[in-house]
C-alpha cells in the first residue's frame, strides 16, 4: 500500500524519508518551524489527550494561517475552540483509521482513496465541534466554515509522506502547470495532483511538491499582467459593475 506505481511516476523511488529527516533536515522540512511541527505530531501523535490535541491544533492553524477559529464567531464559553476540537477527536476513529496508513507509505492512487477518507473524517469532526462551541451554532441558516485546508495541513503534519497540502496557492499552482478542472474538494486536488505528479522526479515527497506549487500559485495569483509570467494563459477579466445612479 502506498508504493509508487511505475507506470505514473518513472525512475527508481528511493524510500520516503522518516521522522528523523522531516524533524532535522531544512531541505526535507522547510522553514525551521515546520521542524517544530513535525517534532510536536512525532512525538505526540494520538489524540486521547485532549490538551495536546488542542495544542497542535493551535500551533498548526495559526502557523499556517488556516486557525479554525476563523469564521466560527463567538464562543458559548470562554473556552478555545481547540479544546472542544480536540474533545471529540478524543472519541472520534481518527487515530484508529490513520494507523491504517504506515508512516513510509507514500501518497499515490492506491492510498488516495484513504487519505480522503480520513480527511473528510477531521473536516466532519472540526464542524461540529465549530457548531457545537459557537453562539451562532443554534442559527438554522448558519454553517460552520469547511476547514478542508486546515485539515490537510493538520494531518500532513501527522503523516508528511500521505497527505498532500491544500490551499489557495497550491490550487493555483497546479492550475498554472497545467490541470484542468475544478480542484476546490481534497478529492479533486488530489486526483488533479496525481496528474501532475506524472512527470515529476522519483523521489519528491507531498512537502517538496508544495514547495513547487506554492511558488508557482503565487506567480499565478498575480494578476497584475493581462498573462501569468509563468504559463502565459490569459487572465479572465470581469467588467466591474456600474455603480447605481438614484433617480429623482
Amino acid at each position: 500500500m502506498g508504493r509508487i506505481r511505475v507506470d505514473i511516476i518513472a525512475g527508481v523511488a528511493e524510500a520516503p524519508p522518516d521522522w528523523e529527516r522531516y524533524c532535522n533536515e531544512v531541505k526535507i522540512a522547510g522553514p525551521f518551524e515546520n521542524r517544530i511541527l513535525y517534532a510536536m505530531c512525532r512525538d505526540y501523535p494520538c489524540h486521547d489527550d485532549y490538551y495536546l490535541t488542542a495544542g497542535k491544533v493551535t500551533a498548526i492553524g495559526r502557523i499556517y494561517a488556516a486557525a479554525p477559529e476563523r469564521g466560527a464567531g463567538v464562543g458559548r464559553t470562554t473556552a478555545p475552540l481547540a479544546e472542544t476540537i480536540a474533545n471529540r477527536l478524543a472519541v472520534s476513529a481518527l487515530d484508529q483509521k490513520t494507523d491504517d496508513i504506515g508512516f513510509s507509505d507514500r501518497f499515490s492512487h492506491q492510498l488516495m482513496k484513504k487519505v480522503v477518507e480520513i480527511h473528510k473524517l477531521l473536516v466532519d469532526e472540526i464542524a461540529a465541534a465549530t457548531r457545537e462551541w459557537s453562539a451562532k451554532g443554534t442559527d438554522t441558516g448558519w454553517s460552520p466554515r469547511n476547514q478542508a485546508s486546515f485539515a490537510s495541513k493538520y494531518l500532513h503534519f501527522h503523516r508528511p509522506n500521505a497527505f498532500p497540502i491544500m490551499d489557495s496557492l497550491a490550487r493555483a499552482g497546479l492550475a498554472c502547470a497545467g490541470i484542468r478542472g475544478a480542484l476546490n474538494t481534497y478529492e479533486r486536488f488530489c486526483e488533479g495532483l496525481l496528474q501532475y505528479l506524472v512527470d515529476q522526479e522519483p523521489n519528491w515527497t507531498p512537502r517538496s511538491i508544495d514547495m513547487i506549487l506554492v511558488a508557482q500559485g503565487r506567480i499565478h495569483s498575480d494578476r497584475t499582467p493581462s498573462r501569468c509570467r509563468r504559463c502565459n494563459v490569459e487572465f479572465v477579466r470581469r467588467p466591474r459593475k456600474k455603480a447605481q445612479t438614484s433617480s429623482a
